[in-house]
């Protein structure tokens, strides 16, 4: 533990007490030995005070972004434990408080990190988008290994935010891509052609690895139009032939009863 003090005035105290052991002044030398104890107490309360105030500051930062009470309940018995001077109870407890906020820090950043991680795999597909993102995340990292948590979290937040951005509109498309394959399965079971469909596919595939989620949304949904067209056309025209023929039977007195319940099938399933 390190407290960071000035301790030049009680070396100052300590000169004195050997000077006078020296001297053979030996009710002197205790007396400046015992003064030198109780100034080294006091600085090292201050010192510790001022490590706790910095300990309450992580403490609660982390307990505005995840469940941290214990530690905050850890670092207010550790400021009143340092308040009522009892030195070596705070240098006993310290450390170990210290080691459960380095722990939870830990805990916050993993969590964080593997929040980002699914669309950061997604950014990396999309030209340039995890760039900024990545430079960001080493930023980060950087902080945390100096003990800067608060400039970490933050470099964080911008990440997330920066690829929030670049990914603004992937769920719109990702629905519209699964029903756009859903049709397109339809129409090879149905065996239908179904032409221009393909090329305005592939054209939304590279929009989306631009990072132009509109645009691959927008081709998307013309890909649908295309592809619902061509089967209604299809079967538009087999319907067609088919009432004819039905219309063709009744005049010659045949039954098409039963043919006639297969069309309204049909012609339902294709609306």
């Amino acid at each position: 533990l390190s407290l960071n003090v000035d301790l030049s005035p009680v070396d100052h105290i300590l000169k004195e007490a050997v000077s006078a052991m020296g001297r053979e002044e030996y009710r002197t030398a205790l007396q400046e030995f015992e003064r030198s104890e109780h100034d080294l107490r006091k600085i090292a309360l201050e010192g510790l005070n001022v490590q706790c105030s910095s300990l309450r500051k992580r403490a609660n930062f982390l307990n505005s972004r995840m469940n941290a009470s214990a530690l905050v309940q850890s670092t207010d018995r550790l400021h009143k434990t340092i308040s009522a001077g009892r030195l070596d109870e705070a240098l006993g407890a310290f450390p170990r408080v210290s080691r459960m906020a380095d722990s939870l820090e830990l805990e916050m950043i993993a969590g964080r990190m593997e929040k980002i991680r699914p669309g950061l795999i997604l950014a990396k597909k999309i030209e340039g988008a995890s760039e900024e993102v990545m430079q960001m995340l080493d930023r980060s990292r950087e902080a945390l290994s100096s003990g800067d948590m608060a400039k970490a979290s933050e470099l964080l937040d911008s990440a997330e935010i920066i690829l929030d951005k670049s990914l603004s509109g992937y769920e719109e498309t990702e629905e519209e891509l699964t029903r756009t394959l859903e049709l397109l399965g339809q129409s090879r079971r149905l065996k239908v052609r179904t032409n221009g469909a393909s090329e305005l596919f592939f054209s939304s595939r590279d929009a989306a690895l631009k990072g132009d989620f509109s645009s691959s949304t927008k081709k998307l949904r013309e890909t649908q139009a295309v592809v619902v067209k061509s089967i209604h056309d299809f079967f538009g025209a087999q319907i067609l032939a088919s009432e004819m023929d039905v219309a063709m039977a009744v005049r010659l007195g045949v039954d098409v009863h039963q043919e006639q319940e297969k069309l309204d099938t049909v012609i339902q399933l294709v609306r």
